[in-house]
């Protein structure tokens, strides 16, 4: 999202695929409903950006 970049700090987004993800959520549906029992899991590909809200993580090994 363009706002994304324009906050501060920068916020860490996932681009996702949404119209490919609505276009296979419909087929599944109908699927469903011809054919009960005929889901499958899809993986689709995605970006994650990150940016300055994202930190490394932190030392577990210290305490508080």
């Amino acid at each position: 999202m363009p706002i994304s970049r324009q906050v501060w700090p920068p916020l860490t987004t996932v681009r996702q695929p949404c119209r490919l993800m609505g276009q296979i959520a419909a087929q599944q549906l109908i699927e469903a409903i011809e054919k009960p029992g005929s889901g499958r899991m899809v993986v689709l590909p995605y970006e994650l950006y990150t940016r300055g809200s994202t930190a490394p993580p932190g030392d577990s090994s210290r305490p508080g």
